[in-house]
């Protein structure tokens, strides 16, 4: 008897997932807004999306996020329930399926990702545990659950990972550490550490609204005016850059301390600066990260990339 019940129970729930109309990924007029415990840039993100474009004939969904000082991050399309993206200053410009809402429990998702020390492409091994629901302010979306199990096409450093790696979706929106499924322009060897929202391990989803519909408790709109006093917003050019770098609009000079990020995450340039610019005649060809820290506003910083072509 025991037994039937058991057996009974999985059909049920399958019949309730079955039953649930399908969420698909936002394609205009969507925000994700997140919020950072351990903060660099930013202590609030937000990402929206807004836009299309055609690249290869296909067309394709324009993200943007306020960590580069609301500048284009990445473009994704869906198809048969699956996301694929192209993410904006990426070493793979290839399509890459990010997400696959299709999935059962015990399927694989093959990841992947880039390793730039040795400048080729790699696949984080999952295997889908199971699918629950979330329940938000204004709906039920099913959540997709993924433990880590390998790696695939790379070193060994990334056979011990772990849980570190373990994540999990939900349907139509999402990793919780951004659109691109925690996918950043120069990975470590740590899942959680790479993301276009910088400091991903202390990242967090709070609010997600589409359309003007808040689904989630907190509102993103109240987010986006607490960004606006943590964050110091300034533009460099020109970009791509061959000897100087310019900061604009930002004029408080006075002491500031600017540090460049190679694409693999190493520090090559740290500087006190007190003009409007930065000299980058001695770095080499490639895509960086700047930030620039304000000692006169308690330190509060902000980042963006920039590209030295020669």
């Amino acid at each position: 008897m025991k037994a039937y019940f058991i057996i009974l129970a999985i059909i049920l729930t399958s019949l309730t997932f079955r039953s649930q109309t399908y969420k698909p990924f936002p394609n205009d007029s969507a925000t994700w807004g997140f919020h950072k415990s351990n903060p660099s840039g930013p202590t609030y993100v937000r990402e929206i999306v807004k836009g299309d474009t055609v690249l290869g004939e296909k067309n394709y969904h324009k993200a943007y996020s306020n960590v580069n000082t609301n500048s284009l991050v990445g473009f994704y399309r869906e198809f048969g329930k699956k996301i694929y993206a192209k993410v904006y200053l990426y070493p793979d410009t290839s399509e890459i399926l990010i997400y696959d809402f299709n999935l059962n429990a015990g399927d694989t998702f093959y990841d992947k990702r880039y390793d730039p020390n040795l400048s080729q492409s790699f696949y984080y091994k999952y295997v889908l545990n199971n699918i629950t629901t979330t329940t938000l302010t204004t709906d039920v979306r099913k959540q997709y659950n993924f433990n880590f199990v390998g790696y695939q096409g790379t070193s060994s450093s990334y056979s011990n990972l772990g849980g570190a790696c373990n994540f999990f979706w939900i349907e139509g929106i999402g990793s919780l550490k951004g659109i691109f499924n925690n996918r950043a322009q120069g990975e470590g060897t740590l899942c959680h550490v790479a993301a276009l929202v910088s400091n991903a391990s202390f990242v967090t989803l709070q609010c997600f609204e589409h359309k003007s519909i808040q689904y989630m408790s907190n509102s993103c709109i109240t987010l986006n005016q607490k960004e606006i006093t943590d964050e110091l917003v300034f533009k460099l050019y020109p970009n791509p850059a061959n000897e100087f770098l310019n900061f604009e609009p930002y004029t408080d000079y006075a002491d500031n301390k600017v540090l460049i990020y190679n694409s693999i995450g190493q520090l090559v340039k740290e500087e006190i600066i007190n003009k409007n610019y930065v000299d980058v005649k001695d770095l080499p060809a490639g895509v960086y990260l700047l930030h620039l820290l304000n000692s006169e506003r308690n330190n509060k910083s902000s980042h963006t990339r920039f590209i030295i072509a020669r």
